[in-house]
C-alpha cells in the first residue's frame, strides 16, 4: 500500500483545528474531531 504525501493532511491545519476547539467557550465541549483529507489518499 503506497501513501500519497502530497494528499496527506498539512499540519497547520490540523493544528489550527486542535487550537480552535481547545479554544471553545467553557459552555461548550468538543467530544470529537474528525479530520481527512479531500480525496482519498491510499492508491
Amino acid at each position: 500500500m503506497r501513501v500519497k504525501k502530497d494528499m496527506m493532511l498539512n499540519p497547520k491545519d490540523v493544528a489550527k483545528s486542535v487550537l480552535s476547539a481547545v479554544m471553545v467557550p467553557g459552555t461548550a465541549v468538543v467530544n470529537e474531531i474528525v479530520m481527512q483529507p479531500e480525496s482519498h489518499q491510499l492508491v
